[in-house]
């Protein structure tokens, strides 16, 4: 758990704090002494930052070119020490920090990638989603168009018994996702998942098995971060071949007040924006979910990361230093 809190930490100072300039315009990402530096953001509110797969580290981002998001995914070597490749994306959608990419890691070495926009809208009002298959040689082979009633935003990617779930929320209809069971090849229509009033963040992971050896998904719910009651919900789904079944959870009440978790870093936040709290992250073992997310301390006007903690069995604050 440590290192990947690390790992998950190094990649945000890196790419928030290089968001103001560049040091090579031919290029978004790149390695200097050790460091990456990138020039764009995230969004740092939905899964995943970063994604590890066969010795490969793959990260998304986003910048504002020109009042466009210009998107690209970055990949390197698992040591962080050599650059692999980079793809740079066609500038389809608004200038907008949501707008990073979402990345899944196959077995087999190849990739597939994710975009859309933050509430853009094309053909009849809808939203678009562009799906990429990358190969192992880091080359799109294929791409397909995928398309939301209304404007789309956030894309997240979780494979669950060899189907491909793709969360995405609708401006108008909330949370929902599409399904593949071709490895991004087709995907079938968009299916309502969350409809709520107001705005909610949603991150979604592999859950571990149920009792029937079916691999389950995690839906982490969040609040705005302007919302003045903070607190992260839960929704387990058991997924099988034919389908997934949702399950009600629990939920982990945030407040402004120091919680008994660990503060890991912080850094400063430029502007004088006042928010909340961010919810970032989670992971998850053998029921305990532990969050990564960003409260803003008013008297230094500094970002702090915490980790926190919840046992969904016994509904109650689990210490992720256990983990």
């Amino acid at each position: 758990m440590k290192n990947v809190l690390i790992l998950l930490i190094s990649v945000v100072i890196f790419t928030l704090s290089s968001c103001k300039s560049s040091t090579n315009n031919k290029t978004h990402c790149q390695v200097n002494d050790g460091e990456i530096t990138c020039n764009g953001g995230y969004s740092y509110w939905i899964n995943d930052i970063a994604v590890v797969s066969n010795g490969v580290v793959a990260i998304s981002g986003v910048k504002d070119h020109k009042r466009s998001s210009q998107q690209w995914v970055s990949f390197f070597s698992e040591g962080l020490t050599t650059k692999l490749a980079e793809i740079p994306f066609a500038r389809n959608y608004y200038a907008d920090e949501h707008n990073a990419p979402a990345i899944l890691g196959n077995d087999d070495g190849s990739w597939l990638i994710v975009r859309t926009g933050h509430n853009d809208t094309f053909e009849q009002g809808q939203g678009k989603l562009y799906v990429y298959s990358v190969d192992d040689k880091f080359k799109i082979s294929h791409e397909v168009k995928l398309f939301t009633e209304n404007g789309a935003t956030y894309a997240q990617l979780v494979k669950a018994n060899n189907n491909i779930y793709l969360l995405t929320r609708d401006s108008h209809k909330g949370w929902g996702f599409f399904v593949s069971e071709d490895d991004g090849i087709s995907w079938g229509n968009w299916q309502s998942l969350w409809i709520e009033q107001g705005h909610r963040y949603i991150s979604m992971q592999g859950f571990g098995l149920d009792n029937y050896g079916n691999d389950q998904l995690i839906f982490n719910i969040g609040h705005h971060p302007t919302d003045v009651n903070q607190k992260i919900g839960y929704l387990v789904a058991k997924t099988t071949s034919q389908g997934m079944g949702l399950m009600s959870g629990a939920d982990l009440q945030l407040n402004h007040a120091k919680t008994s978790a660990d503060v890991e870093v912080s850094f400063s936040q430029q502007g004088d924006s006042a928010s909340n709290i961010r919810f970032l992250d989670a992971s998850n073992k053998n029921g305990n979910v532990c969050h990564l997310y960003s409260q803003l301390n008013s008297d230094n006007n500094q970002w702090q990361l915490f980790v926190t903690g919840h046992n969904l069995a016994q509904d109650k604050k689990y210490s992720c230093n256990q983990l």
